[in-house]
């Protein structure tokens, strides 16, 4: 008998249903979520979680990075080159467990994060339905 976990069969249902921009969104939200455990997590000396959060964040950069056409929009190469510094500095923030430089890249990462979430809800407002009047 398996025992499911109706909040972790939710979230995977939504992680499959998703299309790429909402897909970029959701991993844009997991990374701000890691960051501020990660932050709350060398602040209370615990730092497996820490370690655990911000090598999940580094991953996501690395996606994003390696999804990102940077020639594809202007400012694709600035925001390579941001994708970039974030994942040195949440490196160096694991290393150091220093939660100023985690907050550091949760600053640099929330315009982006936020500009993403824009462009991806004005996009998906402007997809009109062939059942709407």
């Amino acid at each position: 008998m398996t025992n499911r976990n109706p909040a972790a069969a939710y979230k995977s249902q939504a992680v499959n249903t998703a299309n790429g921009p909402q897909l970029l969104v959701m991993l844009c939200d997991r990374m701000a979520a890691d960051m501020a455990r990660a932050e709350l997590a060398i602040e209370m000396n615990d730092f497996e979680a820490a370690n655990s959060n911000l090598q999940h964040a580094q991953r996501i950069v690395r996606m994003l990075e390696s999804s990102l056409d940077p020639d594809g929009f202007k400012g694709g190469r600035e925001l390579l080159a941001i994708y970039a510094f974030l994942e040195r500095h949440l490196v160096k923030a694991n290393l150091e467990k220093d939660p100023t430089l985690v907050r550091e890249c949760t600053d640099v990462f929330r315009p982006i994060h936020e500009a993403w979430r824009i462009a991806v809800s004005a996009h998906e407002e402007s997809d009109v339905s062939p059942y709407m009047d």
